[in-house]
C-alpha cells in the first residue's frame, strides 16, 4: 500500500510538471510536462509570441517544463518590472547550456555575479560618450571614410564592407588594433564566433534540461549536445585568447595604445576582481558588439527599398554640409533625421528578436498577478516594437521619431516610460553597455553613407531586383539574408572629396594598425 501511495504521489508531481500555477498571468493551453515547448519547436519564436500577445493580452505566462516564463510587451510593465525593480530582476535565467557555451565568461549572459558587477563596471567607465568622443572619434570618423572608398571600388563586396568598418570600430576601442581588409583577423573574428554559436544552439537540435532535468546531471560522454556545446566554447575560447595574444605580441615590440586591453594590461584600469586570462579573453570579446554590423545591413536595405527617405536626409544633410565636406558627429544635432533613420531601423528589425531573459530573484507581484521567484522575464523586443504600442508598426517611417531628437540611452533611462524611443539595446541594468559605441558607430556610418550615395536596388536583365525585407534569418542574432543593392555616388564632386578625406584619413588608420 504504502509503495502504491508513493508511486500515485510521484505521478501526480510528474503530472503537474508543466502546468501553469494559480494567480500568474494567462497563457496558452499546457501540456503535461512539456508545458508549452512543444508550440515552439521548429517555428519562429517571434510570430508564435505575437500570436498569444494578441489572444493574452501584454502581459502573459509560459510553461518550459518545469520553468515558468512571464511574457511582457507593455510599456509600463516594462518599466516598473525591469527598471523600477531591477535589483531583483538584473540576475540571468539558470541555464546549462548557455554556461557551457559562455563558459561562464561572457558579460551579457554571465549571472549578477561580483565578477559581472567588475567588468560591468569596466564596461560603462571606458565606452562612457565622453572617453569615445575625446579617445576615438577619429578614429571612428576615419573607418567610415575607409568605408566609403570600399563601397566606391568594390560596391558588389558591401556586405564585408559594412561588417568590416563595424567590426574594426570597435576592436580599435577595445583592442587597439583595426582591420584594413574584410579578411583581417580583426573583422572576422567576432563574426566567426558567433555563426559558431548560432549553428550550435540552433532550435530544435537539441532537448533543453528545462523540459528533461535529468540532462543537468548526466556526464558530458551520454548527453551529445552537451558535447558540441562545450566544443564550441573551446574554438570560442581560442579565437578570444588569441586575439588577446595578438595584443600583447604587438606591445612586446614596444607599440602601446589606448585601448581599454592595453589599459588593463598597463594596470590603468582596476579590475576589482581578479580574473583568469581565459575570463579577462571573455570580457574584451563580449565588448565587441556583433549586432553592429548586422543593424548596418539592415539599414541600408531598408532605405534601398524607401528612395523618399533617403531625399529627406540628402536635403537636410546638403542644408547643413553641403557638397564640400561630409558630416562628422558633431554635426549631429544639425542633422536629426539621421538619428530617426537610425532608431526606425533598429525599432523595425532589431537585431535581436528577444532580448535575453532576466530571472527574478525573488516573488513579487504586478497589476494583480504573481510573478514566483526563479521565473525567467522575456521582453520580446521584435514583439514589442511591432504590437500597437507604436502607430502602423509594419510600416517603415523614420519621421515617427521627429519628437525624439535625443540618443536612445537618454530614453532608456527616463522615468517618462511612454516616450521610450525602442528596446533594442534591453532593459534595467542589463541595458548593453556598447550603446554609446554602438550608437556613435551607426549614426556616422548613415549620415556619410547619405552624404556620399544614393542607395539602390541592384540591377538585373535591365530592371532593378526586388528587394525582400521579410528575409531575415532566425538565430542568436536577427539578420538580414542575402540581397543586392548598389551603392551610386551622388556626383563627382562627392567622390572628388571622399577621395580627398581618405588621403587625410590615413595618418589616423596607420595608428591603428
Amino acid at each position: 500500500m504504502a509503495i502504491a501511495l508513493c508511486t500515485l504521489l510521484l505521478v501526480f508531481k510528474v503530472l503537474r510538471v508543466g502546468r501553469r500555477p494559480k494567480g500568474i498571468p494567462p497563457g496558452p493551453p499546457t501540456l503535461p510536462l512539456f508545458g508549452n515547448v512543444l508550440s515552439l519547436l521548429g517555428k519562429p519564436f517571434h510570430p508564435e509570441y505575437q500570436k498569444w500577445y494578441n489572444s493574452y493580452g501584454p502581459i502573459y505566462s509560459l510553461k518550459i517544463g518545469m520553468e515558468t516564463v512571464i511574457v511582457l510587451y507593455d510599456r509600463e510593465g516594462i518599466h516598473q518590472i525591469f527598471n523600477k525593480k531591477s535589483a531583483i530582476t538584473s540576475h540571468r535565467p539558470r541555464d546549462l547550456y548557455v554556461d557551457l557555451l559562455t563558459g561562464e565568461e561572457n558579460l551579457s549572459q554571465m549571472h549578477a555575479t561580483p565578477l559581472w558587477r567588475a567588468q560591468r563596471k569596466v564596461a560603462s567607465q571606458s565606452l562612457a560618450p565622453a572617453v569615445l568622443d575625446r579617445v576615438h572619434g577619429d578614429a571612428m570618423e576615419a573607418e567610415i571614410v575607409q568605408l566609403l572608398i570600399s563601397l566606391l571600388e568594390t560596391p558588389e563586396e558591401f556586405r564585408k564592407h559594412l561588417i568590416r568598418m563595424a567590426t574594426s570600430s570597435q576592436s580599435v576601442v577595445v583592442y587597439g588594433n583595426r582591420a584594413t581588409s574584410p579578411d583581417d583577423f580583426w573583422a572576422s573574428f567576432t563574426y566567426d564566433n558567433l555563426k559558431d554559436a548560432g549553428d550550435t544552439m540552433k532550435p530544435g537540435s537539441y532537448i533543453p534540461p528545462d523540459i528533461l532535468p535529468l540532462l543537468n546531471f548526466l556526464p558530458e560522454w551520454m548527453v551529445p549536445a552537451k558535447r558540441r556545446i562545450k566544443a564550441c566554447y573551446n574554438r570560442c575560447s581560442r579565437v578570444l585568447s588569441s586575439a588577446v595574444e595578438r595584443v600583447e605580441e604587438r606591445r612586446k615590440n614596444g607599440i602601446l595604445r589606448y585601448s581599454i586591453l592595453d589599459r588593463i594590461l598597463d594596470g590603468q584600469i582596476n579590475m576589482d576582481v581578479q580574473h583568469s586570462r581565459s575570463q579577462l579573453a571573455g570580457f574584451m570579446g563580449a565588448l565587441l558588439d556583433a549586432g553592429i554590423g548586422t543593424m548596418m545591413l539592415t539599414h541600408v536595405l531598408w532605405l534601398a527599398a524607401h528612395p523618399e527617405v533617403q531625399e529627406k536626409a540628402h536635403n537636410e544633410i546638403e542644408n547643413v554640409c553641403g557638397v564640400e565636406r561630409m558630416p562628422v558627429w558633431s554635426d549631429f544635432c544639425n542633422l536629426p533625421y539621421i538619428n530617426c533613420i537610425m532608431k526606425e531601423g533598429l525599432r523595425i528589425r532589431p537585431f535581436f528578436a528577444f532580448n535575453v531573459g532576466h530571472r527574478l530573484a525573488e516573488d513579487t507581484q504586478y497589476n494583480g498577478y504573481s510573478l514566483p521567484k526563479d521565473s525567467t522575464l522575456v521582453l520580446p523586443t521584435w514583439g514589442v516594437h511591432h504590437s500597437p504600442e507604436y502607430s502602423d508598426p509594419e510600416v517603415y517611417n523614420p519621421d515617427r521619431y521627429l519628437s525624439h531628437p535625443k540618443l536612445a540611452m537618454d530614453y532608456a533611462g527616463s522615468p517618462d516610460y511612454e516616450n521610450r524611443d525602442h528596446y533594442a539595446y534591453g532593459v534595467g541594468r542589463r541595458i548593453c553597455p556598447g550603446i554609446h559605441l554602438a550608437e556613435r558607430t551607426q549614426w556616422r556610418a548613415l549620415a556619410k553613407l547619405l552624404w556620399a550615395y544614393e542607395i539602390k536596388p541592384a540591377i538585373e536583365d535591365g530592371k532593378e531586383v526586388d528587394l525582400n525585407l521579410d528575409n531575415y534569418v532566425e538565430g542568436l542574432v536577427h539578420s538580414a539574408g542575402e540581397f543586392k543593392i548598389r551603392f551610386v555616388p551622388r556626383s563627382e564632386k562627392h567622390v572628388e572629396v571622399m577621395k580627398r578625406a581618405f588621403e587625410d584619413a590615413k595618418e589616423e588608420l596607420c595608428k591603428w594598425e
